[in-house]
Protein backbone atom coordinates (compact mmCIF):
# COMPACT_ATOMS: atom_id res chain seq x y z
CA UNK A 1 0.00 0.00 0.00
CA UNK A 2 1.29 3.47 -0.83
CA UNK A 3 2.21 5.80 2.09
CA UNK A 4 0.35 8.93 2.58
CA UNK A 5 2.50 11.43 1.81
CA UNK A 6 0.44 14.00 4.18
CA UNK A 7 0.70 11.80 6.84
CA UNK A 8 4.39 11.12 6.61
CA UNK A 9 5.45 14.81 6.21
CA UNK A 10 3.24 15.48 9.70
CA UNK A 11 4.80 12.59 11.06
CA UNK A 12 8.38 13.98 9.95
CA UNK A 13 7.60 17.78 11.23
CA UNK A 14 6.41 16.41 14.57
CA UNK A 15 9.48 14.53 15.16
CA UNK A 16 11.68 17.41 13.93
CA UNK A 17 9.48 19.56 16.18
CA UNK A 18 9.97 16.64 19.04
CA UNK A 19 13.92 17.20 18.43
CA UNK A 20 14.29 20.85 18.32
CA UNK A 21 12.03 20.80 21.83
CA UNK A 22 14.56 18.65 23.09
CA UNK A 23 17.52 20.66 21.98
CA UNK A 24 16.43 23.51 23.76
CA UNK A 25 15.47 22.44 26.69
CA UNK A 26 19.01 20.08 27.20
CA UNK A 27 21.55 22.85 26.09
CA UNK A 28 21.69 26.54 28.20
CA UNK A 29 20.89 28.91 25.09
CA UNK A 30 20.64 32.62 25.73
CA UNK A 31 19.34 34.61 23.11
CA UNK A 32 16.18 34.16 20.78
CA UNK A 33 17.17 35.35 17.27
CA UNK A 34 15.71 36.14 14.02
CA UNK A 35 18.13 36.48 10.98
CA UNK A 36 16.42 37.81 7.58
CA UNK A 37 17.71 38.24 4.30
CA UNK A 38 18.53 41.25 2.20
CA UNK A 39 17.50 41.08 -1.64
CA UNK A 40 20.60 43.58 -2.46
CA UNK A 41 23.13 41.02 -1.09
CA UNK A 42 21.86 37.67 -2.33
CA UNK A 43 18.93 35.98 -3.84
CA UNK A 44 16.71 35.46 -0.91
CA UNK A 45 14.11 33.50 -2.43
CA UNK A 46 16.47 30.72 -3.75
CA UNK A 47 16.97 28.15 -0.92
CA UNK A 48 20.56 27.09 -2.85
CA UNK A 49 21.97 30.33 -2.41
CA UNK A 50 20.91 31.24 0.92
CA UNK A 51 21.78 28.11 2.49
CA UNK A 52 25.48 28.32 0.84
CA UNK A 53 25.98 31.58 2.13
CA UNK A 54 24.10 29.93 5.97
CA UNK A 55 26.54 27.54 5.94
CA UNK A 56 29.66 28.94 5.22
CA UNK A 57 28.39 32.12 8.55
CA UNK A 58 27.30 29.10 11.01
CA UNK A 59 30.45 26.99 10.19
CA UNK A 60 32.76 29.82 10.35
CA UNK A 61 31.25 31.17 13.61
CA UNK A 62 30.65 28.01 14.96
CA UNK A 63 34.83 26.75 14.79
CA UNK A 64 35.97 29.80 15.89
CA UNK A 65 33.49 32.16 17.93
CA UNK A 66 31.83 28.91 20.32
CA UNK A 67 28.69 30.15 18.86
CA UNK A 68 26.08 27.20 18.95
CA UNK A 69 22.49 27.47 17.77
CA UNK A 70 19.41 25.81 16.71
CA UNK A 71 17.88 27.46 13.79
CA UNK A 72 14.25 27.06 11.91
CA UNK A 73 13.95 28.29 8.04
CA UNK A 74 10.81 29.66 7.46
CA UNK A 75 9.25 31.63 4.34
CA UNK A 76 7.88 35.24 5.04
CA UNK A 77 4.46 35.82 3.82
CA UNK A 78 4.15 36.18 -0.11
CA UNK A 79 4.26 39.62 -1.18
CA UNK A 80 1.87 41.19 -3.86
CA UNK A 81 4.35 40.88 -7.44
CA UNK A 82 6.66 38.32 -5.70
CA UNK A 83 6.74 34.92 -7.64
CA UNK A 84 7.64 32.82 -4.47
CA UNK A 85 8.48 33.76 -0.79
CA UNK A 86 11.53 35.23 0.51
CA UNK A 87 13.43 32.93 3.35
CA UNK A 88 14.41 34.18 7.11
CA UNK A 89 15.43 32.54 10.32
CA UNK A 90 14.11 31.73 13.83
CA UNK A 91 16.50 30.34 16.37
CA UNK A 92 17.80 29.81 19.98
CA UNK A 93 21.64 30.84 20.31
CA UNK A 94 24.47 31.22 22.70
CA UNK A 95 26.91 33.48 20.95
CA UNK A 96 30.24 32.46 22.42
CA UNK A 97 32.62 35.19 21.65
CA UNK A 98 30.51 36.58 18.45
CA UNK A 99 29.70 40.12 19.14
CA UNK A 100 26.25 41.57 19.54
CA UNK A 101 25.86 45.17 20.50
CA UNK A 102 21.98 46.75 21.29
CA UNK A 103 19.50 47.89 18.98
CA UNK A 104 19.05 51.29 18.68
CA UNK A 105 16.07 53.49 17.61
CA UNK A 106 16.62 56.54 14.93
CA UNK A 107 16.56 58.79 17.94
CA UNK A 108 18.90 56.97 19.39
CA UNK A 109 17.38 55.20 22.40
CA UNK A 110 18.18 51.62 23.13
CA UNK A 111 14.98 49.31 21.83
CA UNK A 112 13.28 47.28 23.92
CA UNK A 113 10.89 44.56 22.93
CA UNK A 114 7.09 44.47 23.65
CA UNK A 115 7.87 42.55 27.05
CA UNK A 116 10.86 45.25 27.82
CA UNK A 117 13.70 43.01 27.38
CA UNK A 118 16.71 44.30 25.83
CA UNK A 119 17.23 44.33 22.16
CA UNK A 120 20.32 43.55 20.80
CA UNK A 121 21.75 43.02 16.46
CA UNK A 122 24.42 40.86 15.59
CA UNK A 123 26.53 42.60 13.77
CA UNK A 124 28.28 39.65 11.90
CA UNK A 125 25.31 38.33 9.97
CA UNK A 126 26.14 40.70 7.26
CA UNK A 127 23.36 39.22 4.97
CA UNK A 128 20.15 41.39 5.91
CA UNK A 129 18.92 42.25 9.20
CA UNK A 130 19.67 40.43 13.07
CA UNK A 131 17.78 40.50 16.28
CA UNK A 132 18.77 38.89 19.40
CA UNK A 133 16.89 39.07 22.27
CA UNK A 134 17.41 37.53 26.09
CA UNK A 135 15.92 34.73 26.58
CA UNK A 136 14.02 34.51 30.28
CA UNK A 137 10.84 32.53 32.22
CA UNK A 138 9.03 31.97 29.40
CA UNK A 139 11.58 29.34 27.73
CA UNK A 140 8.16 27.16 27.24
CA UNK A 141 6.92 29.88 25.17
CA UNK A 142 9.67 31.16 22.91
CA UNK A 143 9.98 27.21 22.10
CA UNK A 144 6.58 26.85 21.16
CA UNK A 145 6.63 29.54 18.99
CA UNK A 146 9.83 28.23 17.15
CA UNK A 147 8.52 24.64 16.33
CA UNK A 148 5.50 26.31 14.69
CA UNK A 149 6.92 27.07 12.64
CA UNK A 150 8.23 23.42 11.52
CA UNK A 151 4.39 22.31 11.76
CA UNK A 152 2.93 25.30 9.69
CA UNK A 153 5.58 25.03 6.65
CA UNK A 154 5.01 22.27 3.70
CA UNK A 155 8.17 21.71 2.70
CA UNK A 156 12.06 21.82 4.23
CA UNK A 157 13.75 24.67 3.26
CA UNK A 158 17.33 23.25 3.04
CA UNK A 159 16.18 19.36 2.75
CA UNK A 160 16.18 20.49 6.46
CA UNK A 161 13.39 21.36 9.34
CA UNK A 162 15.63 22.41 10.99
CA UNK A 163 19.64 23.98 11.57
CA UNK A 164 21.42 23.23 14.61
CA UNK A 165 25.42 23.14 16.24
CA UNK A 166 27.10 19.79 16.05
CA UNK A 167 28.07 20.14 19.65
CA UNK A 168 24.60 20.30 21.15
CA UNK A 169 22.96 17.47 23.55
CA UNK A 170 20.49 15.93 21.27
CA UNK A 171 17.87 14.70 24.42
CA UNK A 172 17.44 14.32 28.19
CA UNK A 173 19.44 11.56 29.55
CA UNK A 174 16.86 8.91 30.79
CA UNK A 175 17.13 6.81 34.21
CA UNK A 176 14.91 3.27 33.50
CA UNK A 177 12.43 3.05 36.17
CA UNK A 178 10.10 0.83 37.14
CA UNK A 179 6.48 1.44 35.21
CA UNK A 180 4.96 4.18 37.14
CA UNK A 181 1.60 5.79 36.14
CA UNK A 182 1.70 9.35 35.19
CA UNK A 183 -1.44 10.32 37.08
CA UNK A 184 0.01 8.99 40.27
CA UNK A 185 3.46 10.88 40.04
CA UNK A 186 1.85 14.16 38.72
CA UNK A 187 1.27 17.06 41.65
CA UNK A 188 -0.62 19.59 41.26
CA UNK A 189 0.77 21.54 44.06
CA UNK A 190 4.31 20.83 43.18
CA UNK A 191 3.32 21.98 39.42
CA UNK A 192 2.23 25.19 41.01
CA UNK A 193 5.39 25.99 43.23
CA UNK A 194 7.54 24.44 40.25
CA UNK A 195 8.99 21.35 41.52
CA UNK A 196 7.90 19.50 38.97
CA UNK A 197 7.42 21.17 35.20
CA UNK A 198 5.09 19.28 32.23
CA UNK A 199 5.60 19.55 28.74
CA UNK A 200 3.82 19.18 25.98
CA UNK A 201 6.24 17.24 23.57
CA UNK A 202 3.35 16.82 20.79
CA UNK A 203 -0.21 16.09 21.26
CA UNK A 204 -0.89 12.86 23.15
CA UNK A 205 2.71 13.23 24.60
CA UNK A 206 3.69 15.16 27.68
CA UNK A 207 7.05 14.92 29.57
CA UNK A 208 7.13 15.61 33.44
CA UNK A 209 10.51 16.33 35.38
CA UNK A 210 11.25 16.82 39.26
CA UNK A 211 13.91 18.68 40.56
CA UNK A 212 15.03 16.91 43.59
CA UNK A 213 16.96 18.17 46.72
CA UNK A 214 20.57 17.38 46.54
CA UNK A 215 21.66 14.51 48.82
CA UNK A 216 23.83 15.42 52.09
CA UNK A 217 27.30 14.72 51.92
Amino acid sequence: MAKDPDRAREESQRRAAAAVRDLALCNHFEYFFTWTLDGRLLDRYDPDAVYRKLRAFLSNNVQRQGFSYVAVPEYHKKKDGEERPAIHLHGLCSPGTVPIVRAKAKDGRNLTDKNGRPVYNMPTWSWGFSTCVPLDDQLERTINYICKYITKTEEKIFGKWYLSSRDLVRGPKLIPMEPMPYYDYRDEDKLNVHIQNEYDIYPGLKLLSEEFPPLDN
